[in-house]
């Protein structure tokens, strides 16, 4: 646990890891609010997302590491857009997780 009583924060240490990551980033969207794990925020998991994306930035390529990035910063927006789920944006912010996961496939 670090200094504030949260566990330590788990960073995937490869493609497989990533999309599995992916698939649990998911299930928490749009607002990653979980009671059980209350360290939990849009902000740990986006932070997550990217580092788990700079650990394999070398093994998928600079271009789809980029595309990743760019699609994740307007996946965000659409789930600070619509945190009841409500307007739709929750959902469209959901398809880009898998157009993330498209990215990754080929690699891992």
């Amino acid at each position: 646990m670090d200094t504030d009583g949260d566990p330590p924060r788990y960073i995937p240490q490869d493609v497989g890891e990533l999309r599995d990551f992916l698939t649990s980033f998911m299930s928490a969207a749009p607002t990653f609010v979980d009671p059980d794990f209350t360290w939990m925020t849009i902000d740990t998991q986006f932070l997550t997302l990217h580092d788990g994306l700079q650990v394999v930035r070398a093994r998928i390529g600079e271009a789809s590491y980029a595309k990743a990035i760019e699609i994740s910063g307007r996946m965000r927006a659409l789930f600070e857009a619509d945190p009841e789920d409500k307007t739709g944006q929750a959902h469209e912010g959901c398809l880009l997780i898998w157009e993330i996961d498209k990215l990754l496939k080929p690699h891992g």
